[in-house]
């Protein structure tokens, strides 16, 4: 059995009549009478008990039929749920995005959430901060359905290029290096460095710079806060190196550039191939691709 006859079945019974049922369908009474007959012949039982009034097709049900009756009544609501679920789906009327940030990237994608939220504030958000090498390995178990990524995203990814910031080496204004503009890698041999957690996709870069550089960095503390970090350079600990878009923000420190123009923060907002796009994730997707010159402090 279908919905369309279920649908012509709820009619006929709401109606008590064949023929009234055709007029308010649309259709010609044999196309009632055969629906039920189908009907019927699919459940193995009458559904009908015709009156004394036979000339008018008057219907009752049989016991059976009531039964059926009410089964029909319950899978016609629920289609119509889900007919209506998916039109809100559509709308973005109801849903969620599960968004994958690493701590910087959740100060500077504050514009575009707000902005998100705003075009479709019933939709829930649920943000995952972490460090950017466990946002890509949520993304390859499709545990989020989209995040921000440093660096060249994994072949399983697709992705949009959100943002390219020279790294900057942060130090003391009264540091031996503020006098420079710029400066390679090796000239950093001596310096004490103040490091990420494993879990930031920045620190196995810095540390191949460094082993391409020559040396093995000396660092002296490990934090997975962006702030706290700057503080330990403020209070002469060591030195910092962190993304231009994020040095500019401490004008009592110097930032120095590296001669080395591949060494830059790239970052990427990425998604799974094999994870079907929900509307939710598209029109997130097309805010970032319209609004990307908002992702800043």
């Amino acid at each position: 059995m279908d919905i369309k006859q279920l649908k012509i079945f709820i009619t006929v019974v709401k109606l008590g009549s064949f023929s009234a049922a055709a007029d308010q369908l649309s259709c010609t009474q044999p196309t009632i009478t055969k629906a039920m007959q189908q009907l019927e012949q699919q459940v193995g039982e009458k559904l009908f008990s015709l009156t004394q009034a036979q000339r008018k097709r008057q219907v009752q049900l049989t016991s059976i039929g009531q039964h059926i009756y009410q089964y029909a009544l319950a899978i016609l609501q629920q289609h119509e749920q889900m007919l209506d679920s998916i039109q809100q789906i559509k709308l973005l009327k109801t849903g969620q995005l599960r968004l994958g940030l690493p701590p910087l990237g959740a100060i500077l994608m504050h514009r575009l959430i707000t902005r998100y939220h705003h075009n479709y504030p019933d939709i829930k958000l649920h943000f995952l901060e972490v460090g950017s090498l466990k946002i890509e390995q949520a993304l390859l178990n499709k545990k989020i359905d989209v995040g921000i990524v440093l660096g060249q995203p994994h072949h399983e990814l697709y992705s949009i290029k959100i943002l390219n910031s020279p790294l900057c080496v942060l130090t003391q204004k009264n540091s031996h290096l503020s006098k420079r503009d710029h400066i390679d890698f090796h000239e950093l041999k001596n310096e004490k460095f103040l490091f990420y957690t494993q879990d930031f996709s920045l620190s196995p870069i810095l540390l191949d710079a460094a082993q391409q550089a020559g040396f093995n960095p000396n660092i002296v503390c490990q934090s997975s806060q962006w702030d706290f970090i700057v503080k330990m350079v403020e209070a002469d600990m060591g030195i910092a190196i962190l993304p231009e878009i994020y040095c500019k923000q401490f004008e009592h420190l110097s930032r120095v550039y590296f001669n080395n123009e591949g060494l830059t923060w790239t970052l990427h907002m990425a998604w799974h191939k094999g994870l079907q796009i929900t509307p939710t994730t598209q029109a997130w997707l097309n805010l970032v691709e319209q609004y990307r010159h908002e992702i800043s402090f």
